[in-house]
């Protein structure tokens, strides 16, 4: 029975708590070894084609239907060897097989992103583990995973307790979540193959996004937010939140940037905030820095910010700026040191897909010029990423603001209009939801083929917009942008660091006294219209 005071997560073991296809492929393995060739090699290499988003050519209609309903690899393999001609016992068997072998080789498994630091931050979560099938493997799993300490296995599914109060987590509508969904209990559907089955509380399509589901669902649980809102409704919760940073200018050890102000020690006041947003349960699932990561391209640098920005979020992405060096930027951040040309990023987190350009101009030094332009070459393979759409959108990042620019002397190292245009054409129409850009050391907006463009503003400086006219100033300044993304909509918001004095702090309690007093008196009858 939990307490009255607990909240329960509730995990079920398949496709949930470790990373990677070894237990689907080892099940996949032991139906095969009770079939004849060609039967097994075919389930074998069918299976392989699903897990990698193939299609399984010279399949019956009613096989590939049934593929095609799937909800995850367990399913998929269970389809096919059944097909082949398997029993239902002999695939019962299989698994169970298959699970013995997992466990002797889980070293080779990984826990889900950000899952062990999330058990760590709230030890209040009751945690328990749902095993069908009851085998004592999973105990050897979750030792090996590192995260059997915070852990409770159990066959039986259900939990005495406030229904309310309990998040289950699987990988199958129908058979993990939806008598859950019945009895109250909210949901999170792990949707790898885009099923969109059912009604889940939460969806997600890879487990790099279960811990920021989680920790979201934790927050909906203060004491704020669960009071009714206004329309009745239940509050609005991000499906993912990046950190959008720019232009942090990081100097060689010891070098002032512009013989003024250190970007190292303004930095610092960055993540300091975001460490602190973090630590209170409401760091970012993604932090963003759109250029300009150093202002020579020295490598110690980049090791520095990496080293700076990492411990922040379970995912860090960077994109190259016109003071970067490309060929450092390369070996250094992304592990392609004999990349010599633009290389377009592409990243994909609870569903969203993040692709990175590289706006950057060489000189013969291969340093970059001030200006910006997407080669022809860039912008064919942007376009090809895009001919697919993605589940949750799709968000462009590049160093070059594709606006027009604020100060005389970002008129002339802009992104150039050619490619402006360009790059417009190429997300007109697709799934991008939002550019985000920075150069300009100034926090705006605007619209590029009818998406918008947040730009972040530096992390170390600020441009002077109204400065007198033919006049460039900056001032010391720290900033960057919060993005949230939800279901249908996104926000942006600006997030000076400027040790600005606090006018008032409510805590949990606080919050929802002034909420209980603005909503006493109001019946379900005086909600507004469009919510009846």
């Amino acid at each position: 029975m939990l307490p009255a005071d607990t909240l329960a997560l509730m995990l079920h073991f398949d496709a949930v708590v470790y990373e990677g296809d070894l237990p689907i492929l080892a099940f996949a393995r032991r139906c095969a070894e009770d079939l004849p060739e060609p039967a097994a090699t075919a389930l074998i290499d069918g299976t392989r084609y699903i897990l990698e988003g193939r299609t399984v050519l010279g399949l019956p209609a009613e096989l590939s239907e049934s593929l095609t309903d799937a909800a995850d690899g367990f399913q998929a393999v269970t389809v096919l060897a059944s097909t082949a001609g398997l029993t239902a016992n002999a695939i019962t068997a299989a698994r169970e097989r298959s699970r013995r072998d997992v466990a002797g080789s889980a070293f080779a498994l990984e826990p889900p992103r950000g899952l062990p630091e999330l058990l760590a931050e709230f030890p209040g979560l009751s945690v328990t583990v749902v095993d069908e099938l009851g085998g004592a493997e999973v105990r050897e799993v979750l030792q090996a995973l590192g995260i059997a300490d915070r852990i409770t296995v159990q066959f039986d599914r259900w939990v005495a307790g406030d229904p309310a109060r309990i998040l289950r987590v699987g990988s199958r509508w129908p058979f993990d979540l939806e008598l859950a969904a019945a009895r109250g209990e909210s949901t999170l559907l792990v949707d790898r193959f885009g099923r969109s089955a059912g009604d889940p509380t939460m969806r997600i399509t890879d487990l790099s996004g279960l811990a920021p589901a989680i920790r979201r669902w934790i927050g909906l649980h203060s004491a704020a937010a669960r009071l009714p809102t206004p329309d009745r409704l239940a509050a609005e919760v991000p499906e993912l939140v990046l950190a959008h940073l720019s232009d942090p200018h990081l100097t060689s050890t010891g070098v002032l940037y512009n013989d003024v102000l250190d970007p190292a020690a303004e930095l610092a006041k960055v993540t300091a905030v975001l460490a602190a947003a973090k630590a209170a349960g409401r760091g970012p699932d993604v932090v963003v820095v759109s250029g300009d990561l150093t202002d020579s391209g020295d490598p110690d640098a980049y090791r520095r910010l990496d080293a700076a920005l990492r411990p922040l979020a379970p995912t860090v992405i960077y994109a190259t700026g016109n003071h970067d060096v490309r060929s450092v930027f390369h070996a250094e951040l992304l592990g392609e040191p004999d990349r010599s040309g633009p290389i377009l990023q592409v990243h994909r987190v609870n569903g969203v897909r993040i692709a990175v350009l590289d706006s950057t101009v060489l000189d013969s030094a291969g340093i970059g010029a001030g200006h910006g332009v997407l080669t022809p070459e860039h912008l064919a393979e942007l376009s090809a990423e895009l001919a697919a759409p993605s589940p949750g959108g799709t968000v462009v990042v590049l160093h070059h603001a594709p606006l027009p620019p604020p100060s005389p002397l970002l008129t002339y190292f802009a992104l150039d209009r050619a490619s402006r245009s360009v790059l417009a054409d190429a997300v007109r129409g697709t799934d991008v939801r939002l550019i985000l850009a920075g150069h300009h050391h100034l926090a705006g907006s605007g619209l590029l083929g009818g998406v918008p463009v947040a730009v972040a503003g530096s992390t170390t400086i600020r441009t002077d917009p109204l400065a007198p006219p033919g006049h460039e100033r900056t001032q010391r300044a720290s900033t960057f942008n919060l993005v949230r993304l939800y279901r249908d909509t996104f926000t942006v918001s600006v997030i000076p660091v400027d040790g600005a004095e606090t006018v008032f702090h409510l805590d949990e309690n606080g919050c929802a006294e002034v909420i209980q007093r603005a909503t006493a008196g109001i019946s379900s009858t005086d909600q507004h219209p469009s919510s009846r």
